[in-house]
């Protein structure tokens, strides 16, 4: 039975190292396309590892630690490497140098976010949501972008230029000092079931490679959602904090 109890310990950690597989999958495609389409992939097995993690009430430190080093290779290595990897498709030299320069700063400012998150995870009074996006929205934000216009890097200029503009905007949306909302369990039953359906949606779409153009305008809606919500309901609660710290 305690060997049964222990075994239930492997389920996010096995979902983490698949997320791992699939990070290096994406840095060895040797394509945009294919490295954000894999990319995805560790987006819903992020989410998925977290679920598992809770609902089978598997926590641990290992698990906590092994997480933080995939999400690091994942959401911070693996769309910084793509940005580099094709700097070739984004015109001339000035052009590759500042594809390398995009790439680095991205992978610089999702490692700088990891940080700041797990420092705010172990603080006991930390709030109860994201401060800036967090790095999996903001993968699923460059990879679905990725999937939905990559075939246009190289034929057409806007695509690369967007493409780096993005990956900037991203690293700084990650380390803002704004609250964003967390996706947490559902209090009634409808919106159980709706969560569910929407990521068995993104799920199947993301598997067999359907609907790229969908998938991206979807993170757009959750990073408004994230951002918005988030703002409405700790917004408050942080202004009111920081002008008590100011008066004190």
């Amino acid at each position: 039975m305690g060997f049964v109890l222990r075994l239930k310990y492997l389920v996010p950690s096995a979902i983490s190292l698949l997320s791992l597989w699939y990070a290096i999958q994406a840095m060895m495609a040797g394509s945009l396309i294919a490295g954000c389409w894999d990319l995805l992939k560790c987006v819903v097995l992020d989410k998925l590892d977290g679920t598992a993690a809770r609902t089978l009430k598997a926590t641990s430190h290992f698990g906590m630690k092994l997480d933080s080093i995939v999400d690091a290779v994942a959401f911070g290595l693996v769309p910084g490497v793509l940005i580099i990897q094709n700097r070739a498709h984004f015109g001339s030299e000035p052009w590759q140098f500042l594809a390398c320069i995009c790439g680095v700063v991205y992978i610089v400012g999702t490692f700088y976010r990891l940080y700041k998150f797990d420092k705010l995870a172990s603080n006991p009074n930390a709030p109860d949501c994201f401060i800036g996006i967090p790095s999996t929205l903001s993968a699923g934000i460059f990879a679905s972008f990725g999937v939905a216009f990559g075939k246009g890097l190289g034929n057409h200029p806007e695509v690369g230029y967007l493409i780096l503009a993005l990956s900037i905007v991203l690293a700084l949306l990650m380390n803002g000092n704004f609250p964003t909302l967390k996706v947490g369990k559902p209090q009634s039953r409808v919106k159980m079931i709706s969560q569910v359906l929407f990521f068995l949606f993104v799920t199947v779409a993301i598997v067999f490679q359907k609907l790229p153009q969908v998938l991206f305008g979807i993170s757009l809606a959750v990073l408004y959602v994230s951002i918005y919500y988030g703002g409405k309901k700790f917004g408050r609660n942080r202004s009111r904090s920081n002008r008590g710290k100011t008066l004190s």
